[in-house]
């Protein structure tokens, strides 16, 4: 993929989130605040070249691969954020801070569930029989399904992991074996049985894609749950925050 097509593909996700989770970084970026502000698991374009001081060697060659970062869950540290750096192995996962000056684009996920998966895999072309390289990757596969379940459901919601991770790069990282992990804004108190009743859908669309395994957290004010405790487990739930993760009975409500 050319720069040219890498950003083409920012644009038309700018676009898609209404233009509002892009940031060009012309030396501001360090001096004020994001608006909206940076969350977990937004993806962030950074300037190359970014160096992490102690870094795997890895890092240097993912970054000149990809030079994208994912917001992690954790504790802001004045003057930085925190960040995950994706190699290509599973176990090549490395979290340090980076500078917002560095920021050149925000993509958020919610802005990449209306992009076509087939178009990160050669452009998006397709045989004559419509199939494409994007078909041979469940996860992929499945996103046009998934937006019928949330439409369904209204409710905002978006990829993360591996393919989201490929729809904001246009660099093919998602594998035929590869989780589609989802992130699913949750605002408001989600009753247990609209929970139940979308558990139920995706796992319905998993079925239908060769068992690809879906793991969705919902995204509350104060942490993240997986969808599949909250819907099929009574009691408490594991809320993921910035600090511990801690057990609530509400993951709406304030601790």
């Amino acid at each position: 993929m050319t720069g040219g097509e890498r950003d083409d593909r920012d644009a038309e996700a700018d676009e898609a989130a209404g233009g509002a989770h892009a940031e060009e970084s012309d030396g501001e970026a360090a001096s004020r605040l994001y608006d909206p502000p940076l969350l977990a698991h937004d993806l962030l374009r950074i300037d190359a070249p970014t160096r992490f001081h102690g870094a795997p060697a890895w890092v240097a060659a993912a970054l000149a691969r990809a030079p994208w970062v994912v917001v992690r869950r954790a504790r802001d540290a004045a003057g930085s954020v925190p960040v995950g750096v994706r190699g290509t192995s599973r176990g090549e996962r490395y979290g340090t801070r980076l500078a917002p000056g560095r920021i050149v684009a925000r993509v958020r996920p919610e802005a990449l569930a209306g992009l076509d998966g087939a178009a990160s895999r050669h452009g998006g072309q397709r045989e004559a029989d419509g199939s494409c390289a994007a078909d041979a990757v469940p996860a992929l596969a499945m996103l046009p399904a998934l937006r019928d379940v949330f439409a369904a459901a209204d409710l905002a919601w978006g990829p993360t992991g591996s393919v989201g991770f490929e729809l904001a790069s246009g660099v093919p990282t998602a594998t035929a074996t590869s989780d589609l992990d989802l992130l699913v804004r949750c605002p408001r108190r989600l009753p247990r049985d609209v929970a139940r009743h979308l558990h139920d859908a995706l796992a319905r669309v998993s079925r239908q894609h060769a068992d690809c395994r879906i793991d969705a957290l919902l995204e509350t004010p104060h942490g993240a749950v997986a969808l599949t405790e909250y819907a099929t487990m009574p009691g408490p739930v594991l809320l993921r925050t910035t600090g511990a993760p801690c057990l609530r009975d509400d993951p709406w409500a304030p601790s």
